[in-house]
């Protein structure tokens, strides 16, 4: 049986658009998570990894990190179905570069759990990158608190990073351009 401050704190965090990590006293969470989507795919629907752009793209991330980005201190995909293993692909060249492991217990519909995950006091004002699938990256992103993130994320965008940062009062979001490969749209200012 859930608490009654516990559930208090999780529909709080849910439902309000100032809500952060902060409004259960007895964790913090995440300083800043950044969610992007795997990079590009093949046309074809049974292949389950990257295209060479995708390849590309993966070994660019690199760049953002301390470039634009302080680097991130846990990594989460998806976890690899028999339709794509996208998310950790795209994410391996980084964690090589960083010395970081993928966390990949985590199915694309279970960003529910991730969330939980994420509450836990081994993430207190940690920097986390998050690699998901695009339909469900607008779910995931509701469920971390962002009510102003976009309803959808266009299938043919792969090039953007949804930042939500958390401090005491504010969970705030920002949509960014990677800016890493030819036909990107510009990075914006941060």
């Amino acid at each position: 049986m859930i608490a009654r401050r516990d559930f208090l704190a999780t529909a709080t965090l849910l439902v309000a658009g100032g809500a952060t990590w902060a409004d259960d006293a007895r964790t913090v969470g995440p300083e800043e998570i950044l969610l992007i989507r795997h990079a590009e795919k093949p046309t074809a629907a049974h292949d389950i990894h990257l295209n060479p752009r995708g390849r590309a793209r993966a070994d660019a991330l690199i760049r953002l990190f301390p470039a634009r980005f302080q680097p991130p201190t846990f990594l989460f995909a998806a976890r690899q179905s028999k339709l794509s293993n996208r998310p950790v692909e795209t994410l391996q060249p980084l964690a090589r570069s960083l010395k970081l492991s993928i966390d990949d217990r985590f199915a694309d519909a279970e960003y529910s759990q991730l969330v939980t995950a994420l509450r836990q006091r081994a993430y207190n004002e940690a920097r986390v990158l998050i690699c998901w699938h695009h339909e469900s990256i607008p779910a995931l992103a509701r469920a971390l608190g962002a009510t102003r993130a976009p309803a959808k994320w266009s299938d043919d965008v792969f090039d953007r990073i949804w930042r939500l940062r958390s401090d005491a009062s504010t969970l705030t979001f920002t949509e960014l351009n990677q800016d890493l490969l030819p036909g990107d749209a510009p990075a914006r200012a941060s």
